[in-house]
């Protein structure tokens, strides 16, 4: 079906190009600001520099575009690829493994938010259920259990792409999780205490977090076969700038942890390898799409 306004001279390799080349720009900054201009208590530009302007309209520019270009390629594949890919089977099998250990963290935090309720109550009355409101308790709970909801999902996707079995189309409710795991994320980042001198670390993670919840709405919609008429274009136009903000946030805090400077990471946010593995897993599905030929109907989503 070809769509209004679509551009067939534009090739999907054009606009991996331009995400590549972006990435090649804001990692070494983002990497120098936590080295050089990030105060590690707050999370805020310690002092001035022209690299904070530079990524912010670098990231900016970057997300329009790449957005822009996918909508009116007309080379966007109508489908995603279905059939055995060992590759695109272990990343998803890397993610499911990544979602246990966010799950096994967000417990921990919760508990550790239950213990602070406990200890304040000994001064003041505050009952369990406005506390956990107030802080974000209640987002890490929805967080934990789809985290797990999720991590089920990917084996069963991931257990297709290696074994060249199992329908995971069938899988409706349980596609739905991943995005649910985004939006309880985001959620606790907007409930728990916030100062505007985190906002460094902090607008990072929510445009990664919405650019996410987006890609897996989709994502779900395309691989349930539910109204996925004319989606595609949505994956990589979401999906490149989710994997962008996803490897701004965690390749520059795990070059610190290489390097052995882990004490400059801020506290409210640290490395989660959920968002690096999710971001590979993105790039996986967009480049096994875009360059996979179409040998077989049957072997179309």
């Amino acid at each position: 079906m070809k769509l209004k306004g679509r551009v067939k001279s534009i090739p999907m390799m054009a606009v991996l190009c331009v995400f590549a080349a972006g990435l090649v720009a804001v990692l070494p900054l983002r990497t120098y600001q936590l080295m050089r201009l990030i105060e590690p208590e707050t999370g805020f530009y310690a002092s001035s520099s022209a690299t904070i302007p530079a990524l912010y309209i670098l990231l900016a520019v970057l997300t329009a575009m790449l957005v822009a270009l996918s909508y009116l390629s007309g080379r966007v594949p109508l489908r995603i690829l279905r059939g055995k890919n060992i590759g695109l089977g272990v990343i998803s099998l890397l993610f499911s493994i990544s979602l246990v250990l966010d799950a096994i963290s967000q417990t921990e935090n919760f508990l550790n938010i239950l213990s602070e309720r406990n200890t304040i109550a000994l001064q003041q009355t505050t009952s369990v259920f406005a506390y956990l409101i107030k802080t974000g308790g209640f987002a890490l709970i929805f967080e934990a259990l789809f985290a797990v909801l999720g991590c089920v999902y990917f084996l069963f996707f991931g257990y297709h792409y290696i074994t060249n079995k199992l329908d995971f189309s069938q899988f409706k409710i349980l596609a739905v999780a991943p995005l649910c795991w985004a939006m309880a994320r985001m959620i606790f980042r907007f409930s728990r205490t916030i100062n505007f001198k985190n906002v460094s670390e902090l607008l990072l993670e929510l445009f990664m977090l919405a650019a996410m919840l987006l890609f897996f709405l989709n994502f779900a919609r395309v691989c349930s076969r539910v109204d996925d008429r004319g989606v595609m274009w949505s994956l990589y136009g979401f999906g490149l700038p989710a994997a962008l903000f996803g490897l701004t946030c965690s390749v520059p805090r795990l070059v610190l942890i290489v390097i052995g400077r882990s004490s400059q990471l801020t506290a409210q946010s640290p490395f989660e390898l959920c968002d690096l593995i999710a971001s590979i897993l993105i790039l996986f599905v967009l480049t096994q799409a875009a360059f996979s030929p179409l040998r077989k109907s049957k072997s179309i989503v």
